[in-house]
């Protein structure tokens, strides 16, 4: 349980903070979001700020080096292994919902919220089935 949700934290976040602020159009639209609740001059300002600090973040990290083509590949594979850590089980760990599926959901979720993170997810039935489940239990 441990393992999956240090995973989630340590590698699933970077693709959402990619897709959410890497690619130009995204960024727009989710710059725009993270400060849409701070005083007028961060709000004029965070559409060039926040994608900025964003990718000299990802590229410090790594994941901001490769190209989206590669980033969208790894994606894939990371749903992959979900799929494959799931199996016909219901959830990622046991019987029962543990800080695993929160942890991996809440990222899914994140990357979920990106046009190109909805079409991955999108393509794996058996990761949208059970992220269904997750939300109906953390509603």
């Amino acid at each position: 349980m441990h393992v999956l949700e240090d995973w989630a934290d340590e590698s699933l976040y970077w693709y959402e903070v990619y897709l959410r602020f890497a690619l130009p159009a995204n960024a727009k639209v989710w710059a725009a979001a993270v400060a849409k609740h701070d005083a007028a001059p961060i709000r004029l300002t965070a559409p060039l700020t926040v994608p900025r600090a964003m990718g000299q973040a990802l590229r410090a990290q790594g994941t901001g080096r490769k190209s989206e083509f590669t980033v969208l590949r790894e994606l894939e594979r990371h749903l992959e292994a979900v799929e494959g850590l799931l199996g016909a089980a219901s959830y990622l760990v046991g019987e029962s919902l543990t800080l695993a599926d929160i942890s991996v959901f809440a990222q899914l979720y994140c990357v979920g919220e990106t046009p190109e993170g909805r079409r991955a997810i999108d393509g794996h039935e058996s990761v949208q089935k059970w992220m269904a489940r997750v939300a109906a239990l953390t509603d």
